[in-house]
């Protein structure tokens, strides 16, 4: 109890150690109010030989267990799960400098939990991982959730989550407005102009046909 407790109280990294020393750590605060329960966005991209969950329900042993144990809704309420160095991506919105999420069961572990702020060429402009939600939050490994609020120094378009253990390393995103989750993904200028140019070429045909 003493340890979910931690949780609870809303606290500032500053002084604990990344996994790439050159980039900043970003302004994270952690507290145990669930985010809604909504249907999870589709992923950008998925990468790697293993095992991917997206918008999945419940737990299956020794993969994957549902950050919404602990609240009553884990048959029902949606999350994402990513283990055994694979990884999914998200685009999170155009030059964003905050995300929030609910982070299930922080592990420990430089490779574990880890999360890559990407910029809109796909570098790496942040990163966070399991140790660093720990020593945050006070509490050991599988304590349940944790809801995060990242408020990143640099500018951000996706995120890619990853993990390098069998464990799994779950995840949910709220997609109401306002909780500042991930967005639509946009389609490029070209498929825009090309869908503008198609429904022209088919406002002329109809012309046609009527003055025929």
């Amino acid at each position: 109890m003493r340890n979910i407790l931690n949780l609870v109280a809303a606290t500032t990294l500053g002084i604990f150690l990344s996994t790439t020393p050159s980039m900043a750590i970003p302004f994270v605060t952690a507290d145990l109010d669930p985010i809604s329960s909504t249907a999870q966005p589709p992923a950008l991209s998925t990468e790697g030989p293993g095992d991917t969950f997206q918008n999945v329900t419940g737990a299956e042993t020794n993969i994957r267990k549902s950050p919404w144990d602990t609240l009553g809704c884990e048959a029902t309420c949606p999350y994402n799960s990513v283990s055994a160095f694979s990884s999914l991506t998200y685009f999170i919105g155009l030059n964003r400098t905050s995300l929030t999420m609910m982070w299930g069961s922080p592990d420990p572990g430089e490779g574990r939990n880890l999360i890559e702020f990407l910029d809109g060429e796909g570098n790496v402009v942040d990163s966070y991982n399991g140790d660093m939600l720990l020593a945050l939050t006070g509490g050991p490994a599988s304590v349940g959730f944790a809801t995060v609020y990242f408020t990143a120094v640099n500018l951000f378009q996706s995120i890619r989550l990853s993990d390098d253990s069998q464990n799994a390393f779950e995840f949910a995103f709220s997609t109401v407005p306002g909780e500042n989750g991930p967005e639509a993904v946009p389609l490029p200028a070209g498929i825009i102009l090309l869908l503008s140019g198609l429904m022209g070429l088919g406002v002329l045909g109809r012309k046609r046909v009527k003055t025929a």
